[in-house]
Order: structure tokens, then C-alpha cells, then sequence
């Protein structure tokens, strides 16, 4: 293991590299100010830092500043020492990744016990270690916390994910590990902006507690290629693409995925169809009822069952890669569906009519989006006309089997409504009557 020392104090640097020596078998360099540590950054490897804030011609904040923003360099683990006590100044320091910090005059006894705590955390690499964990395997209705300082994206990973999971946000790296210590999550999702408390030390500081140390990390970053926080247990691209979104973080916490023999990914074995189905049917209701009604709605676990009478749109989905029929559906009951034309349509007259319409309108957005959905996962497909209809007994010989159901209910209680997907065999030839 190799450590750059850089302080200007000579008695400093041998102190600091007796011990590492010693207790360590650590290997050190020195340098004295900030232009060296770069130089010697430049060309050497070194697993961990040792820095002094205040030193002639490049100070440790420029010498931080200049390591956080290199490509090669922004994730080495630093250690402060420095005889800066300003709060504002610590923060400062804090901020820029800093993973301890002792102040000046320094203890031998104390620097050893807090380099020992620093050192103990390093992997052979010289990036923090962390106990394996996996993404996979998050059970429905499990906690999501998302910390990112963007307040839009953090509205739409609550509106993405909610329909599964129980989703928990933080504007910054601080509140977050109080959250998460409050209420252990099943996931983090973690912004590449999280405020004073930058990535680095909120990883430092959850893998420190062992509740939380083995609570899997993903980051949602600009560029699914780019850099990533060190520390983390993978990485999806930061898009407002409700879409894609969800289709990256399925891949990450899924339990196992399907092969379906080629030909797309979104449709497999009966089973891995109606999952991501049933989950891009929810992503598309929330939308399209947010988008085109103003109606906040979530998952209804007690949704009524359906009852003869209720008001019914389709949009018929065919699909040509993989082969299959399907047919998106709404149901409401009566007083439902009037409410939902009542709320698409505020300025005409509220009659069959316009609740068909109405009704038609949002299964055609539905749909629309679903198949979006599904085209990025490389499947093929297109829509026919909306249509409408009235609930009657389903008949899975007839109508075709229901792949998934989704319950949905405004935030106010007030209007509460289904969204299917339902598929019948290419080979049985297209179901003309519904339900």
C-alpha cells in the first residue's frame, strides 16, 4: 500500500510516515505543497492521501479542487490534517470528499487510532471496501430513498416507482443518512449532486453503520458510461424517459431475467410478460392521468371488482416481434367515467358521448405509451383504433387471458378505476368481442 503525505511541516511528514511504516507497512511519499502532490499524483500510483489545508503556493482546497474534478483521480481517498477549525471551512473541506478529518497539532496515539479506522476501510485498490452487495431481489412495497439535490427528478422517480415500491426522497447527502437511519431502505438511488455531503462521504459514513452497510446503492448518473461514485452498486442513466427509467432500474433489482429465445427483451416466458406489462401500465396511468386530467392517482391493492355495466375503453396492440394480440383496456364504473369526462372535457356537455370519447382519449395515450415501452426494449407493434364497451363476464376462451390488472385511486379517495393488458395467441386469431 502507498500513501502521498503532503504538508509543508517537514517534522509532519516523518511523524506521519514513521507510522504508516510502522503500523502499517505502508510506503510514503512526501510532498509539500499542492503543485508537488499533483506532479507526483501525475506520474505514481498511491492508494490513499494525506493533506494539510494551509500550505504555500497550492493550498490542500485548491489541491482537493484539482484532484475532485481529474477523471483519474476524483475518487482517492483523502485524509485531513489541519489546524482549521472554522466551521465553514470544515464544511468546505467536507464537501469536496474528504473521508476524516483530524485537526492540528497531531497525537501520535490519536492519529494512529484515527488512521487505523481510515486504512481499515480501504481495499487493496485503495478505494473504500464495501461487503458484496447485490440490487437484485427488491420485493415489491420496499422502501426506495432517493437523495438528489434536483427536485423534478426527484418527483419523477417517486411517480415512476410508486406504483411498486414505497419511495422515500431527500434533497441532500445529510437528511438522507438520517432518513436512511430512521427507516432502513431496501435501495438507495443517489444523484451525483446531494449537497455539502458529497458521494464519497455518504458512502463512507452508510457503510460505517452496520444496519445500513449492506443496503445496495445504484446512482443515477449523466451517461451511463461516464464516472461513477466509487463505492456504489451500479449505475443507470439520469432520464426523465419514464421508459427507460424503469426499464434500467427492472434490470438492476429484478430477480432473474428471462430469455425469450430473441427478438426483444420485454416479453419472455408468461411470467417476465406480465411482470413488465404490469409495470409499464402503471407508469403510463400515472402519467396520462397527471398529464391529461390533473388527477394524482396511485396503486389500488382494493380496487372494486369489475361489475356488469361498467364502462370499458380498449385500444387493440399487436405485435409482430414477439407474436402476440393484446388489448390495453379502462374500466370504470359509471359515476367514475363521468367524473373522468367531466375532468378531460370541463367546458361541453357530459354525455355518452363525451364519456366514450373521454375514455377513448386516455386508453389511446395509454397505449401509446405502453407501446413506447416496449419498442425501446426492441420489440415491434402497433395500435388500431380505440374503441368502447360495457363490462360483462370475461371469458379467458373468448376475450383471451388478463395478463395484468392494475387498480388505480385518486389521492383524494374520490375516483377509483382499473387498467388492463390482456393477450390472446396470434395462432387463435384476433378476439372481436370484449369483454
Amino acid at each position: 500500500m502507498r500513501a502521498l503525505i503532503v504538508d509543508d511541516e517537514p517534522t509532519v511528514c516523518l511523524l506521519l510516515s514513521r507510522i504508516l511504516a510502522r503500523d502499517f507497512g505502508c510506503e510514503a511519499s512526501n510532498a509539500s505543497n499542492g503543485i508537488e502532490a499533483l506532479d507526483l499524483l501525475q506520474r505514481e500510483s498511491y492508494d490513499f492521501m494525506l493533506l494539510d489545508l494551509l500550505m504555500p503556493v497550492m493550498s490542500g482546497f485548491e489541491t482537493l479542487q484539482a484532484i475532485r474534478k481529474d477523471q483519474a483521480l476524483r475518487d482517492l481517498p483523502v485524509m485531513v490534517m489541519s489546524t482549521v477549525r472554522e466551521e465553514s471551512r470544515v464544511r468546505e473541506a467536507i464537501g469536496l470528499g474528504v473521508g476524516t478529518y483530524v485537526t492540528k497539532p497531531l497525537r501520535p496515539a490519536e492519529i494512529t487510532e484515527r488512521l487505523t479506522r481510515f486504512v481499515s476501510r480501504l481495499g487493496t485498490s485503495g478505494v473504500l471496501s464495501t461487503p458484496p452487495r447485490s440490487c437484485a431481489g427488491l420485493a415489491p412495497g420496499a422502501r426506495v430513498l432517493v437523495v438528489d439535490d434536483d427536485r423534478d427528478f426527484r418527483h419523477f422517480v417517486r411517480s415512476t416507482l410508486s406504483p411498486d415500491y414505497s419511495v422515500a426522497t431527500a434533497s441532500g447527502g445529510a437528511q438522507g443518512l438520517r432518513m436512511a437511519m430512521d427507516t432502513t431502505p431496501g435501495v438507495i438511488l443517489l444523484g451525483p449532486q446531494i449537497g455539502p455531503l458529497r458521494a464519497p462521504l455518504f458512502l463512507e459514513k452508510l457503510r460505517a453503520m452496520p444496519r445500513l452497510a449492506s443496503v445496495p446503492v445504484i446512482a443515477a448518473m449523466p451517461g451511463r458510461s461516464g464516472s461513477r461514485p466509487a463505492g456504489v452498486d451500479g449505475t443507470i442513466d439520469r432520464t426523465f424517459v419514464a421508459e427507460t427509467f424503469r426499464r434500467q432500474f427492472d434490470d438492476l433489482v429484478a430477480e432473474s431475467v428471462d430469455d425469450d429465445g430473441g427478438g426483444g427483451s420485454s416479453v419472455g416466458s408468461p411470467g417476465s410478460r406480465a411482470s413488465t406489462l404490469r409495470a409499464h401500465l402503471q407508469t403510463a396511468a400515472i402519467q396520462v392521468f397527471g398529464m391529461h386530467l390533473g388527477l394524482q392517482v396511485e396503486v389500488d391493492p382494493s380496487a372494486p371488482p369489475a361489475s356488469p355495466g361498467d364502462e370499458v375503453a380498449f385500444v387493440p396492440l399487436g405485435m409482430t416481434r414477439p407474436e402476440a394480440d393484446y388489448r390495453i383496456l379502462l374500466r370504470a364504473a359509471p359515476d367514475v367515467a363521468r367524473a373522468l369526462a367531466a375532468r378531460g372535457r370541463p367546458y361541453g356537455e357530459i354525455d355518452d358521448v363525451a364519456i366514450a370519447a373521454t375514455l377513448q382519449d386516455l386508453i389511446w395515450m395509454l397505449g401509446s405509451r405502453v407501446l413506447a415501452a416496449l419498442r425501446t426494449a426492441g420489440d415491434l407493434g402497433e395500435l388500431d383504433a380505440p374503441a368502447s364497451t360495457r363490462w360483462t363476464t370475461a371469458d379467458p376462451a373468448r376475450d383471451g387471458i388478463t395478463l395484468a390488472e392494475v387498480g388505480l385511486i385518486s389521492t383524494g379517495g374520490d375516483v377509483s378505476c382499473s387498467v388492463l393488458v390482456r393477450a390472446a395467441p396470434r395462432g387463435n386469431g384476433r378476439a372481436t368481442r370484449l369483454p
